[in-house]
Order: structure tokens, then sequence, then C-alpha cells
């Protein structure tokens, strides 16, 4: 009975989960997530970095004075560059970041469909477990709560070395 669902609505479903998961960015706002101003930051420190022409990024001088702090050494930053290379192109800071997580979002549930149609083989199970798992209630604290890019970055990868590829 699950091979009867076809594209139009995992699509349709996928879409929703997606929306759904990302409903707390949706706002005008961002909710004041734990390290959510840090991530601000550490976005900002590579855009200017970035204009000042530091390619990779090593010790942005945006922090301590014009000192410099090395977050990449603690923090990778790799994912960073596309909300920086937004804030370059005009984006707020706060847009920059919305739209880094609705990508996340979407890579996620683009990873653990696919991850899960290849383990279950039945389109069906693999829409309820990606639902299981995008709608998971540690999973969104910390998206929205928490502001963990890092974590939640990380967490997308996770349906892909579960399936082993």
């Amino acid at each position: 009975m699950s091979e009867r669902v076809h594209g139009k609505p995992i699509v349709f479903a996928m879409t929703l989960l997606v929306v759904l998961s990302s409903a707390p960015v949706l706002s005008f706002y961002l909710s004041g997530g734990g390290d959510l101003q840090f991530h601000l930051c550490r976005i900002e420190a590579i855009r200017q970095a970035l204009l000042a022409g530091q390619f990779p990024v090593r010790l942005p001088g945006y922090w301590n004075n014009g000192y410099g702090y090395a977050s990449s050494v603690l923090y990778g930053e790799v994912f960073l560059y596309f909300p920086a290379i937004l804030r370059i192109v005009g984006f707020s800071a706060q847009s920059a970041y919305k739209l880094y997580l609705l990508s996340v979002n979407l890579f996620t549930c683009l990873s653990a469909y696919y991850c899960l149609r290849k383990i279950c083989g039945e389109r069906l199970s693999a829409l309820v477990g990606t639902a299981v798992y995008m709608l998971a209630p540690y999973r969104l604290s910390t998206l929205h709560l928490r502001a963990a890019v890092g974590e939640y970055t990380a967490m997308a990868f996770l349906p892909i070395i579960i399936y082993g590829a």
C-alpha cells in the first residue's frame, strides 16, 4: 500500500515538515536562543574578514576591539560562509541566519527521507520516519531554544551516517 504514495503527496508532506519545523523563524523576529548572539557575531566576523580579503577566515578582527578572536579554532565555520556571503550581498544578519536555518532544515528533511527510503524500501515508512526526526522535541529545541548552530547542522548529517553512505 505504501508504494502507492507517489511524488506530489511526498513533496507536499516534506514541504509541510520543513515549514512546521521552521515556524518560529518565519516570524518577523528571532527568539533569543541561548547561543544566538554568539553565532550572529560569528557570521558578522566572517563577513567583515571576507570583505577585508581574508580567506580562509582564521582570526577576524571583529571582536575584542579589533584584536580578534580565533573562534574557528574551537568552532568549525565552513557552513557559516553561506550566511556571511548573504550578509555581503545585502541581507540583514537576522535574515541571513534565518535562511541558513531554513537551508539546514530543508537539507535535513531531504537527507532523512533519502536515507530512510534506502533503508526501509518504502516511501510511506520513510516519510513517517522523516516526520518523527524533523519534529523530534530535542531537535526542535536545538534549533529554536538553544540556537546551537553546530549541533543542528551536524544533525542534518546524522541520517547519512546512520545509512552508512
